[in-house]
């Protein structure tokens, strides 16, 4: 039976992205998929003064827990190899060393990182006019990944905008429902 608990990761600070892209292949070259259902960084935006355009401002996010990203997985001895020994992977929150696995945070603490996270996303978007304004039947373009430049249209939201389900185009020829994160949508004209 897989139980499937939550893991805090330490990273080298500014690698967290890196080290999520390597472990996400490391799992699927392992072909350890099973043991692993979600990798979650907690990015949050905020606006920097454009230094090549005075009086613009660009777009930006920035990791709320700088150095941590979280996992939710099934402790078995190889998913636990796979992770502590993924390059900018610093160590386990909870693991102690000489071989004891790490202790899990707890479903409670999950839920209050992820609660703040979504109270600064909200914050930001009602400091800023609504700057993440995005409504359900929008069209957008996605900007990173595996479907960066594909277009489609906003089919579904959760409360926050934070994840955002779009029916893409032209995925082999026919129209598919992909959930992004907001940071990787770009909003288009119709």
């Amino acid at each position: 039976m897989k139980i499937y608990k939550w893991y805090m990761i330490s990273t080298i600070s500014s690698k967290e992205d890196t080290a999520i892209s390597l472990l996400k292949n490391r799992v699927k070259y392992e072909n350890l998929e099973e043991h692993f259902q979600e990798i979650i960084k907690f990015d949050v935006p905020y606006y920097e003064e454009d230094l090549k355009k005075v009086g613009e401002k660009k777009l930006k996010y920035r990791n709320l827990y700088k150095g941590y990203f979280f996992i939710k997985m099934n402790m078995v001895d190889k998913a636990w190899f796979v992770v502590r020994n993924t390059q900018y992977v610093t160590g386990l929150v909870g693991s102690h060393g000489r071989g004891t696995k790490p202790t899990p945070i707890s479903l409670r603490q999950f839920e209050r990182m992820k609660d703040n996270w979504n109270q600064k996303i909200l914050s930001f978007q009602q400091n800023n006019d609504g700057a993440i304004s995005w409504e359900i039947g929008d069209w957008v373009k996605v900007t990173q990944g595996p479907f960066s430049d594909d277009f489609g249209k906003i089919i579904e939201m959760n409360e926050t905008k934070t994840l955002i389900t779009v029916e893409l185009e032209n995925v082999f020829g026919r129209r598919a429902p992909a959930t992004f994160e907001y940071k990787n949508l770009k909003r288009v004209n119709d």
